[in-house]
């Protein structure tokens, strides 16, 4: 039954003519679940141009405090943008739309590891922070990026219990991302604002040393 539900699906595979999203909808959303769309929003920001990074660095605040007219410049951009990047690549073969999953690997195993006790925007941030800081522990992100970048994720509150992860068991988890390749973990990693390295492979003190990273730069 399920092999043919899957099958008649397929048959329909096709992009949406057009996306519908009701604004007003947002205005009822409790703060932590805005809270949570925000861990996207500021994915975006790292991996598409300077101009949108700089503009939500200008505008988080007024987006926090749902400002119609500033969230739905936000989500024209990001709509857009991945828009674009899902054309390139419709069915994941180019590897270009990888990009789109920057922080996740991290986020997931985050997720699975606090029993799902966190929004998955809330883990996306922490994922984002974790994979920064895995980027400069590699090479890839010079620290005077770093610390640009840094800027976006700090103006997020997450909650206490993401002091309560626990590495080994975050990378546990990891070993189960569709992801993985040749029995290595490979992470979306940055250089510059909307310069992505997709498929690299990482040591597990160095993940280790990311997740550590992270707990500590959101104790401040």
């Amino acid at each position: 039954m399920y092999h043919r539900i899957g099958t008649l699906l397929s048959d329909f595979e096709t992009q949406p003519q057009f996306v519908f999203i009701d604004t007003m909808f947002l205005s009822t959303l409790p703060s932590k679940e805005f809270n949570s769309a925000l861990g996207e929003l500021i994915k975006y920001g790292l991996i598409s141009d300077k101009n949108f990074f700089n503009f939500l660095s200008e505008n988080i605040e007024r987006i926090k405090s749902k400002n119609k007219k500033t969230v739905k410049q936000a989500i024209v951009k990001c709509v857009n943008f991945k828009a674009g990047v899902v054309s390139q690549d419709e069915f994941e073969q180019k590897g270009i739309r990888k990009i789109l999953n920057f922080g996740h690997t991290f986020a997931h195993a985050i997720e699975s590891n606090l029993g799902f006790r966190i929004n998955h925007g809330e883990a996306v941030v922490a994922g984002i922070v974790s994979a920064l800081f895995l980027s400069n522990k590699i090479g890839f992100l010079t620290n005077a990026n770093l610390t640009k970048m840094l800027t976006l994720p700090a103006r997020i509150h997450l909650p206490r219990i993401i002091h309560k992860i626990n590495n080994e068991k975050v990378f546990n988890a990891m070993q189960s991302d569709k992801k993985n390749r040749n029995e290595e973990l490979m992470f979306v990693l940055i250089s510059e604002i909307g310069r992505l390295i997709v498929d690299v492979p990482a040591k597990k003190r160095d993940i280790y040393f990311a997740l550590d990273k992270m707990k500590v730069f959101f104790l401040v």
